[in-house]
């Protein structure tokens, strides 16, 4: 396993090809040392619940009905990227005490393309899905998909 490490002023970098990880060490005064992880940490994360979602579903908390179709999602990652789902898991709702909940307003199809950019940060849009998505991202207060769609 190759690493290469470079000295630049007061910073030490250390690279691993394999992993494409940088490891940036501060050494400061007194010989305190500070370590950043530039790499896609959070990308990582949600990949990695992502895959979990799709096959084991084992930390999957809460299943969104819509158009017919079930989809298990994570409270924390649906709730943070929506303001719909953050008020319905935070309030006196019925979804809140529930491990499930229906959108009816939006189909199957739509949700799916929606639950995966949450996920992802890709959605796949056409002349066929664009209103949809604008739509369903409009109602569940999804601001990042109301930008890519107008």
């Amino acid at each position: 396993m190759r690493k290469y490490l470079l000295r630049l002023q007061s910073f030490l970098f250390l690279y691993q090809p394999h992993s494409h990880l940088w490891l940036m060490i501060s050494v400061g005064w007194f010989g305190k040392q500070k370590m950043e992880f530039n790499n896609n940490h959070a990308t990582e994360i949600l990949s990695n619940l992502n895959e979990e979602r799709k096959t084991t579903k084992d930390f999957c908390d809460f299943t969104i009905k819509a158009g017919g179709k079930q989809f298990p999602v994570h409270k924390c990652v649906a709730g943070s990227f929506s303001e719909y789902f953050k008020k319905m898991f935070t309030t006196k709702m019925r979804e809140n005490y529930s491990n499930e909940g229906n959108v009816e307003e939006v189909s199957g199809p739509t949700m799916e393309s929606i639950i995966n950019f949450i996920y992802t940060s890709c959605i796949i849009l056409t002349h066929d899905n664009v209103y949809d998505v604008l739509e369903a991202a409009e109602y569940l207060r999804i601001t990042s998909n109301c930008y890519y769609c107008s």
